[in-house]
């Protein structure tokens, strides 16, 4: 499998971690599991997404999905539901952020539209990354060394800050400090 498609499975790895965290703690909040929610963490989450993801992971997808649409013999309204998901993902993101941010400051457990809200961001953020996994053995199997070529001329001049290894490893190893004190999400299990 290409490098970037490697990243970008890597990266839905430890995005799904995060995902199963965050369902824990909206858990927390209605009672279905124990312990103390945490406004932290689950504010945390929702960084992570809004640094690392929307600034490297989805970009990158835009360009190889766009790429794909080039192709023939593939499901293009399915691609372009991809394409317009991401700006509808890191929109929910923020929402997510402001009213999960504005009840820790007033010290407050969530509304019931708020929760509905979290499970959506959840739901939909699960549904997304699952779509993407199932294309990108598609990806690995229609792109020719010209096609990577092309797509990595335009991660390399869209990009910029990319060149950096240490950006990769400082979102890397943050995941892991999200993830790593919880039995279920330090496995490494997806």
């Amino acid at each position: 499998m290409n490098h970037l498609l490697d990243q970008l499975e890597n990266d839905h790895r430890r995005i799904l971690r995060l995902m199963y965290l965050l369902n824990r703690e909206l858990d927390k909040f209605v009672g279905l599991k124990t312990g103390k929610h945490n406004y932290d963490q689950v504010l945390e989450i929702l960084d992570y997404i809004q640094t690392y993801p929307e600034a490297w992971h989805h970009p990158v997808e835009d360009i190889i999905f766009k790429q794909l649409l080039t192709k023939s013999n593939v499901n293009h309204p399915a691609i372009e539901e991809l394409l317009h998901a991401h700006p509808r993902l890191e929109a929910l993101s923020a929402q997510m952020a402001y009213v999960f941010g504005e009840y820790q400051a007033a010290n407050m457990v969530p509304s019931p539209q708020a929760m509905r809200l979290g499970r959506q961001y959840h739901a939909e953020q699960m549904s997304h990354i699952h779509a993407e996994r199932s294309i990108f053995s598609l990806i690995d199997k229609l792109f020719s060394n010209a096609d990577w070529d092309e797509v990595n001329a335009k991660v390399a001049s869209q990009l910029k800050f990319r060149d950096s290894q240490s950006i990769d490893e400082g979102y890397i190893l943050r995941c892991e400090s999200i993830t790593a004190k919880h039995a279920f999400t330090g496995t490494g299990l997806h």
